[in-house]
């Protein structure tokens, strides 16, 4: 196993959002060591900055000697330099050197404002870009190196181009700003990344992107898969931020790694949810036409790839049900769609299951204590009648209903859904209305 090791050269931001604490996050979640050297220490929270310390210049080159004197470091993201003489140490540390160079250049703030006297700028655009082997500015950023008002992608294509004369190979305009897309110029040509805004306030996006680069570079990547790649890692560290403070919402770099280790927790839950209602006495007459279906999803689900089934469905056998085989991700389709489109709603919600519908069932769900809601096929716009069913359901009930009944159409199986946060949660629910359908 080869062992990566990537520098940065950045502030320290005190709540964990941005900063060194990014960095240091994002090569741990993409298999680099991380070092580091602090320019400046930030007293700051998702809310506001309080107070800047900047660290003495000789210490920031103590620092970055240290680093390079032990680690075999390819590799170096440079992001916050608050002054000219951190600017020059940074320079005469690295221009010897045959280092990869990324460099966010943290100069204007999310609202625009800038964050660093108009000299360290012009000095930072004479040392520090044409040691850039790549640049990564959000739109103000890139307005403020180039000179360029950015209004449209032709803008984009000028202000890139005129940051890369100034020394840069390539040059990344991130669109956070912009509408979502990501452009690098390079050689005087422009690639687009497409992507899509998301609509959420958070803090230290640029961070976790320039760090991506260096760390995807870093393995051997080149500068547009590394381009590539680090869009989608910073988009999954955006949509699921991390829930903490009360101001813009710091990035979850560690998402991807959460999310695969709960698959195997996710299958072990539903197997064993699985295995309490195969032995118990679970009323057949429950088990649709079309078979019933348990699924679980992962956190952070996005498609039916994140929702564990089985494969086959659950249906009877005799006088018995029959769990077909092992539950596996992507095995079921029309309840794993429900399931999405419920937590678009309520993200806690991580299981549901469908039973038989009925006279006799639908006057049981109406006993039960959990809240109900129902659609049926004319209540549905075109498209996926499932999903649009269940927001249907959600969104003309007085509170997030837990049960939700679908009154079937020609060809279409009548059934209810049972939601809950657990297998094990919705299999106690629908046992609950097995054991009063018995009596």
């Amino acid at each position: 196993m080869n062992n990566y090791s990537v520098l940065t050269i950045a502030g320290s931001d005190s709540g964990g959002g941005a900063g060194i604490q990014a960095d240091l996050n994002t090569f741990a979640e993409l298999g680099v060591h991380g070092c580091c050297a602090i320019t400046s220490v930030t007293s700051q929270n998702t809310v506001s900055v309080n107070d800047v310390v900047d660290i003495p210049s000789k210490n920031v080159r103590s620092q970055i000697d240290a680093n390079l004197e032990d680690f075999d470091i390819d590799v170096v993201k440079v992001g916050m330099l608050h002054t000219q003489d951190i600017v020059e140490e940074i320079y005469d540390a690295l221009s010897e050197e045959d280092l990869y160079i990324v460099y966010d250049p943290v100069m204007v703030a999310e609202s625009g404002d800038r964050l660093m006297k108009k000299k360290t700028i012009d000095l930072i655009k004479q040392k520090i870009i044409p040691l850039a082997n790549v640049v990564t500015p959000n739109k103000f950023e890139a307005e403020e190196i180039s000179g360029v008002e950015i209004g449209n992608e032709e803008d984009v294509k000028k202000a890139g181009i005129k940051i890369n004369d100034l020394g840069a190979d390539n040059t990344v305009i991130t669109g956070g700003h912009l509408d979502g897309d990501d452009y690098l110029i390079r050689n005087r040509a422009m690639k687009t990344f497409r992507g899509q805004k998301l609509d959420v306030n958070v803090h230290g996006s640029g961070c976790v992107f320039s760090s991506a680069i260096a760390a995807l570079i870093a393995k051997g990547e080149g500068i547009n898969k590394s381009v590539g790649r680090a869009k989608v890692f910073t988009r999954n560290a955006i949509k699921w931020h991390k829930k903490v403070g009360h101001g813009n919402k710091p990035l979850n770099p560690n998402a991807e790694s959460e999310k695969s280790r709960n698959r195997i927790k996710v299958l072990s839950n539903l197997r064993e949810a699985l295995n309490t209602l195969e032995e118990s006495d679970f009323d057949p007459r429950l088990i649709p036409e079309v078979g019933s279906n348990l699924v679980a999803s992962t956190i952070y689900a996005e498609t039916i790839k994140d929702v564990a089934g089985v494969p086959g469905r659950i249906v009877v056998t005799g006088s018995d049900i029959k769990i077909v085989d092992r539950p596996i991700f992507g095995a079921s389709r029309h309840m794993a769609v429900a399931l999405l489109a419920y937590q678009q709603y309520d993200d806690s919600i991580k299981s549901a299951m469908n039973i038989r519908h009925n006279e006799d069932t639908d006057q049981l769900v109406e006993v039960l204590p959990q809240s109900v809601s129902r659609f049926g096929r004319e209540d549905l716009p075109r498209g996926n009648p499932i999903a649009n069913g269940v927001r249907y359901a959600i969104e003309n009930s007085e509170e997030i209903p837990e049960i939700i009944v679908y009154e079937g159409d020609f060809g279409k199986e009548p059934v209810i859904m049972f939601f809950g946060e657990s297998p094990q949660q919705v299999v106690s629910e629908v046992l609950r209305v097995s054991e009063i359908l018995k009596q």
